[in-house]
């Protein structure tokens, strides 16, 4: 997955949040895909003290995470 198809994403979010008028304040769940990297960087984010990719194919990675 590239920035752009994450941005793409994230903008989709915003705008179903918009058009149904939720709110930041309610529970809304969308799946929103993020690049390899920036998954990493959520992982590490949330107390993981290592994250490192064990193997790709194509756009779907495995990755170890302790």
């Amino acid at each position: 997955m590239s920035d752009e198809e994450e941005q793409n994403h994230r903008k989709e979010l915003l705008r179903l949040k918009a058009e149904q008028g939720i709110t930041d304040n309610e529970f809304y769940h969308y799946d929103t895909p993020l690049t390899v990297e920036h998954e990493m960087q959520c992982i590490k984010a949330g107390g993981f003290s290592s994250v490192e990719i064990l193997n790709r194919w194509g756009p779907t990675h495995t990755i170890n995470v302790k």
